[in-house]
């Protein structure tokens, strides 16, 4: 990942993640050049790394609004694994029942997939325009979890 990312670069990300990424050591891109990019905020910090990288000044002027977005969004990530490993269902309603007990400072959880629109179709060009049809909106393919959701539909109603 450092040499594709070039030894400046590569700093500032090592500068952002290593703080709060036990496993990352300034030494280990030397031996294990394959750094895998593991949970949220690593991510975000490379998505951030890699804008700044490009210096397209049409790019800088939405990182900001994107990373607001994105951070919006980490309460619900948090509080999905959470209640996976407590095993707990998430519903809509117990959604909004946190969002009002707890008042977060993230999206109403009816506005999460308009949040994540926000951030596919947003001019970073994270998902380029002739692939925003299928991965956002109602027609959207969700990963694995449509095929799976299309055979358990057809199963009952078999």
């Amino acid at each position: 990942m450092k040499q594709e990312m070039g030894d400046k670069s590569w700093q500032v990300f090592f500068d952002l993640e290593a703080p709060y990424n036990t496993k990352l050591k300034y030494y280990q891109v030397e031996q294990d050049p394959f750094f895998q990019l593991v949970g949220r905020p690593t991510k975000r910090n490379f998505l951030e790394v890699l804008v700044s990288s490009r210096q397209l000044p049409q790019q800088q002027g939405h990182w900001p609004v994107v990373l607001d977005l994105l951070k919006c969004l980490d309460y619900w990530a948090n509080k999905r694994n959470e209640m996976i490993h407590q095993n707990q269902g998430m519903s809509l309603e117990r959604m909004e029942n946190l969002f009002k007990r707890e008042n977060p400072d993230a999206c109403p959880p009816q506005e999460i997939c308009l949040v994540m629109a926000d951030i596919c179709n947003s001019e970073l060009g994270i998902i380029p325009k002739q692939y925003r049809q299928r991965f956002v909106g109602n027609q959207a393919d969700y990963y694995l979890y449509t095929s799976i959701r299309k055979w358990a539909i057809s199963e009952l109603l078999k």
